[in-house]
């Protein structure tokens, strides 16, 4: 199979009306001092394709975030047809309705989310239990029209996919609105290779024929000249030139966007082995796995050496292979000592801190590599960090700024400089050039030379193929092998084209790896219910009466309370937050049950509601004012236990009969405290497959992401803590049903204990993951330690011990399954 590019001739459709769909009219946005937009005026037609460039920093996203409704411009308008919209009332869900989508340049999918469910926190109204079924239609249809031939694991959390196969997923979401007028393209084909690129601009070419505009961002501006109808250039925050780019060219875009063109200086690998005397850094033997070529392969020092080859073959894989042999002195290192450094191109998920600011973020692998107590000088290291950012055009006045304040090129020249500062003799390039414009790309380049020419390796990923006329080797991969080595003069795009798809075979995903991520998740999710039977099993053993019904029901008694809890501390725990109140909250409802409510019902009642409440204002205060829910939720501990003890001070009260009754009826065949446990298990399950329930998955990993989707982060968050606040409330009820009497202090344990369930059950305290029947189990094991110990004539002054011991093995078992996924 063989795909020709054909970027010679003019790609660009023609304009299929006049008609405008939207004008812009002196939209301005600022930042304190900083005018990010001002000013911009210019119409998008229907039907056609504008080419939005300029250099990283120009005001770009600003512009597409305002268009797409996410940021509200200090002044201007948008004015749809005859309408005009003031951009202060024009929100993501306006845009939306109006058929406005946006693919952004950082990835806005959740990582935690598979792409069926990307897609229906998205399009999904959740009231249709096939949504399923419908969500995974519309993804594979989409993906087909776009991307025709590609093969997606569609039920696979997207993080673990292909950096290039989560760009596919993204343009299909937003590509497959029905409503559909305008989609945003923020640097599309960064992450895809030449086949899916070309794949995506006939998309574009065939979807403008039909009436659809399209705003094109891109740094390749042979894309933007060969695609697009008109261009638009930015410069800091200002429009400075638009035009038909039939009248245009890459030159004259440069010259508008204040920068020059890039050489593509092709260094002579002669000119390395004579710098370096050819010595050998990197040795792969003709029997590793990973060299198809048939004879040994030697890399040296001083060389710049690409890897290519169609997106996901292995290109990445290698360069962490790399690393980690490098870490252990592996046999690929042909020179004992030599270390190696990573640089990785995608700046959200693996690169940036975003809590610091430009100067920590540089320094921080230094740092790391610092000897412990080792005095650290702040201004020898700002010296350090200035020789190579001043280099990189990253002014002295902005080392302070938060990373995240910066552009993309200038996130990426932080990482850059990393390896450099801690004298890394192997540098590892993941496609380091993403997303960034023409200046920068310049600078990185002379900054790998340079590199180069201090006698370190450097091994080079790239997604653009003109990319490794800056190499003097090209490796070129398939199916995590090595296939073809090109040098020299050998070194082109059709070249590298004709060595990647020579192997290509119509195939999908590794079907070994997705083998290994089921059974990981599976493993992951059924290990409490088998350490639930170990347990119990051994109680048994010890005592045969514990297996009779009777029994049975007397142990899963002692569990009710840490289920519900531990249910509420899940749904909280899912949103990458803890409620270190969670058990003095429960045992203030025992109390409120156990004293207002046998004299006065609705006073009790109200008093919990408005506990409830409260709760829920506590949740939505942690994301208004961006507060650390440990913080609040331990200050509210206290709040909860002052009450609880100011209207029981000691033990006591008493249960209305009523609440007895709701925890003590009678089913044929069917152990009450078994449904008991069940049911709240079935409600939670129920909840986490629905809507809503993805999207409070999708926060508790990429709040960002939902937003950009139109959900709201405040709204999420009430509703997250107002379902914690209901299963843990019932918990509090069923601590006074059961026991008859109320405790304030019962629920100290409760809190860590539903935290260690949860952690139990298979819910990572990162967020993201909810497994309501395995926390249940995880709920019932903890709760049969003090009665395993017992049976043994063990102290129960020992549980506690226990239950952390168990804890810390399952939680071992569990890195050690996702690192068997791996």
């Amino acid at each position: 199979m063989k795909t020709t590019l054909n970027l010679q001739e003019r790609e660009r459709p023609a304009v299929q009306s006049r008609e405008i769909f939207l004008s812009l009219r002196r939209l301005t946005k600022i930042y304190g001092e900083t005018r990010a937009n001002s000013n911009i005026s210019f119409d998008i037609h229907c039907g056609e394709v504008i080419g939005l460039v300029g250099a990283n920093g120009a005001g770009k996203s600003t512009l597409v975030q305002s268009i797409s409704g996410l940021v509200r411009p200090d002044e201007g308008e948008l004015v749809f047809g005859p309408e005009a919209s003031r951009p202060e009332h024009f929100t993501r869900s306006d845009a939306q309705v109006r058929g406005i989508r946006t693919v952004f340049q950082e990835h806005s999918l959740s990582p935690n989310l598979s792409a069926v469910e990307n897609f229906l926190i998205e399009y999904s109204s959740g009231t249709d239990r096939r949504w399923r079924a419908q969500m995974r239609a519309m993804a594979t249809e989409s993906l087909q029209s776009i991307f025709p031939h590609t093969r997606i694991d569609l039920n696979c959390p997207v993080e673990q996919l292909p950096l290039a196969e989560r760009q596919m997923i993204e343009i299909a979401r937003a590509a497959c609105d029905p409503r559909l007028r305008l989609l945003i393209l923020d640097e599309p084909t960064s992450s895809l290779d030449a086949r899916q690129s070309e794949s995506l601009r006939a998309f574009v070419r065939r979807r403008a024929r039909d009436g659809v505009s399209f705003i094109f961002i891109s740094h390749k501006l042979k894309e933007v000249i060969h695609l697009t109808d008109r261009f638009v250039v930015l410069k800091n925050g200002t429009l400075v030139s638009q035009g038909d780019t039939r009248d245009s060219s890459i030159e004259h875009l440069l010259r508008e966007m204040g920068t020059t063109a890039t050489t593509g200086v092709h260094r002579s690998i002669r000119k390395c082995v004579q710098e370096s005397a050819g010595t050998c850094g990197l040795r792969m033997a003709e029997t590793d796995a990973s060299n198809g070529l048939g004879h040994p392969l030697e890399i040296l020092k001083g060389e710049v050496v690409g890897l290519a080859g169609l997106e996901g073959n292995g290109q990445s894989q290698m360069l962490r292979e790399i690393l980690r042999q490098a870490r252990v002195q592996g046999p690929l290192i042909a020179e004992r000592g030599l270390t190696a450094s990573f640089v990785t191109g995608d700046r959200v998920e693996e690169g940036i801190l975003p809590g610091l600011s430009v100067l920590k973020n540089t320094l921080v692998s230094l740092v790391a590599k610092t000897p412990w107590l080792t005095p650290i000088s702040p201004r020898a290291e700002r010296e350090a960090a200035a020789r190579f950012l001043n280099d990189l055009g990253v002014p002295d006045d902005r080392f302070d700024a938060k990373i995240t304040e910066m552009s993309g090129g200038n996130q990426q020249k932080a990482l850059m400089v990393r390896p450099l500062l801690i004298g890394a003799d192997i540098l590892l390039l993941d496609d380091p050039t993403r997303g960034v414009d023409v200046q920068t790309k310049r600078q990185i380049y002379e900054l790998i030379h340079r590199s180069a020419d201090d006698g370190r390796i450097v091994v080079w990923y790239s997604s653009e193929d003109t990319e490794f006329h800056q190499c003097d080797r090209v490796l070129v991969l398939h199916d995590q092998r090595i296939v073809k080595e090109l040098r020299h003069d050998e070194i082109g795009e059709q070249a590298i084209l004709d060595a990647s798809f020579s192997h290509v075979a119509d195939h999908g995903t590794d079907e070994r790896v997705d083998d290994r991520r089921e059974w990981s998740t599976v493993a992951i999710g059924a290990l409490p219910f088998l350490v639930l039977a170990l347990v119990y099993g051994a109680i048994v053993l010890l005592n045969p009466a514990a297996a009779s019904g009777f029994g049975l029901s007397l142990l899963l008694t002692a569990a009710i309370n840490l289920v519900f809890v531990a249910l509420g501390q899940m749904f909280i725990v899912s949103g990458a937050q803890i409620d270190l109140g969670a058990g003095p909250f429960a045992a203030l409802v025992s109390v409120i049950a156990a004293t207002l409510m046998p004299a006065f019902p609705l006073a009790g009642i109200a008093a919990i509601l408005a506990l409830v409440c409260l709760y829920i204002g506590l949740g939505a205060a942690i994301v208004v004012n961006a507060l650390p829910s440990l913080v609040v939720t331990l200050g509210a501990s206290f709040v909860w236990l002052g009450v609880g003890h100011t209207l029981l001070p000691t033990p006591g009260g008493t249960s209305p009969e009523w609440l007895v009754k709701m925890f003590d009826f009678d089913l044929p065949f069917l152990s009450t405290p078994l449904v008991l446990i069940l049911l709240p298990a079935i409600l939670a399950w129920g909840v986490s497959r629905s809507r809503l329930g993805v999207a409070l998955l999708g926060f508790g990993r990429n709040p960002g992401a939902l937003v950009k989707s139109g959900w709201s982060a405040i709204g999420n968050q009430a509703v997250r803590y107002g379902i914690a606040a209901a299963f843990i409330t019932v918990g509090g009820l069923s601590m006074t049903a059961l026991n008859n009497a109320a405790d304030v202090n019962s629920g100290s344990s409760l809190t860590l204990l539903s935290v260690a369930t949860v952690v139990i059950g298979g819910c990572p305290l990162h967020g993201g993951v909810m497994r309501p029947f395995s926390v249940a189990a995880g709920a019932i094991t903890l709760s049969l330690v003090g009665t395993l110990l017992g049976s043994l004539g063990v102290s129960t002054s020992y549980t506690a011990a226990i239950q952390g011991g168990l804890l810390l093995g399952l939680l071992l078992v569990q890195v050690l399954e996702r690192k068997v996924a791996r």
